[in-house]
């Protein structure tokens, strides 16, 4: 009888153990979540379809507005990213703060005596909203209250990186239709103001594979034959001035491994950022002497997947500070960056040809 009740006595025990972790914890999420209620307050009146949005800087000011859920900027030939502007719409309708304050200090104590930033919003109900936006906290977060409000509020840093944002962030870049080996059909290089194009085309060769044992169906194998201008690449030779332009350790590359490389820079082609949305073609020189010829000019020839001929072409100018390319494609007014990455290895194979 001792050992049965030494057993419900550990049991009792155990059990008022229980109880008490689980009512402490039913307690404390309850707290919790009082606290969330308090400590994440919705900041401003905004809750339906926005139709403005004006993110304004110490020296920049940029103003988009919506129309049946297509974004524009002021001038209407920018073309807005659509996606972007409605991810910030996101967190707008309606802006939840990590916490409210009451001010306690002066506004400088938050930055927001002379605001870095002021965001205005407004929406289809006639909601609005105008936000000041202060110093950053010690998380990276934000200080922020509402013009006229008595409230400060802590924002998440993420809403903040679009106030941070140029025009250029904003943009919707333009893309390249899929291009590779098997759907490239022949590649127009320009180099400068050469009166020839150096004209690569590519010939589809298909060899039949018997099977190796009886009952197995044949397979082929499909393999690509270059040629320059007529003649084929593999029994071409690189060019001296490729081989001039080499450092002392490297070493020079046949002219179908770079012709692999340039293919490869093709089929991945994405341009970095847009640095003017409406230049002249002139701009691509950079600081060539006037009059000079574009340094560059690649046109890819390809089928898309439903067998129509197409073709795109890639205008590549001047090297900024960072070693990236200015670029154009097509008959887009659009001035673009691409990466050195992408331009080296159609300019190497230009000179090698």
């Amino acid at each position: 009888m001792k050992k049965q009740t030494k057993q419900m006595i550990v049991l009792l025990v155990v059990l008022a153990a229980c109880l008490a972790c689980y009512f402490g914890i039913s307690r404390y999420l309850a707290h919790q979540q009082e606290n969330q209620t308090d400590d994440a307050p919705t900041v401003g009146a905004l809750s339906g379809e926005l139709t403005g949005v004006t993110l304004a800087g110490e020296e920049s000011e940029l103003a988009f507005t919506c129309e049946g859920g297509v974004w524009s900027y002021t001038d209407p030939a920018f073309p807005v990213n659509q996606d972007t502007l409605a991810d910030l719409a996101g967190l707008l309708t309606p802006l939840a703060a990590g916490r409210a304050m009451e001010i306690t200090d002066s506004l400088e104590a938050y930055g927001l005596a002379s605001p870095s930033y002021t965001l205005t919003a407004s929406d289809a109900q006639g909601g609005s909203l105008t936000l000041l936006v202060g110093d950053a906290n010690t998380n990276g977060d934000y200080y922020a209250m509402e013009q006229g409000g008595d409230t400060v509020y802590v924002l998440d840093s993420g809403l903040v990186s679009y106030l941070t944002m140029g025009l250029y962030d904003f943009m919707q870049l333009e893309s390249f239709d899929k291009m590779n080996e098997a759907n490239i059909t022949a590649l127009t290089l320009t180099v400068g103001g050469a009166e020839q194009p150096l004209v690569l085309t590519k010939q589809t060769v298909t060899t039949a594979i018997p099977a190796e044992e009886e009952g197995e169906e044949d397979t082929t194998e499909t393999s690509y034959v270059w040629s320059l201008d007529g003649a084929e690449l593999s029994g071409l030779t690189v060019s001296q001035d490729y081989l001039d332009s080499l450092g002392e350790d490297e070493e020079a590359a046949g002219l179908q491994d770079l012709l692999d490389d340039a293919v490869s820079t093709l089929s991945a082609l994405a341009f970095d950022r847009c640095v003017d949305y409406q230049a002249p073609r002139e701009e691509l020189l950079g600081s060539s002497p006037a009059g000079t010829p574009i340094p560059l000019t690649v046109t890819v020839s390809y089928t898309n997947d439903d067998g129509a001929e197409l073709s795109t072409t890639l205008y590549l100018g001047a090297s900024n500070e960072d070693g990236d390319y200015l670029a154009m494609k097509d008959d887009s007014s659009y001035l673009y960056v691409l990466s050195a990455d992408q331009a080296q290895p159609l300019f190497t194979l230009a000179q090698a040809l």
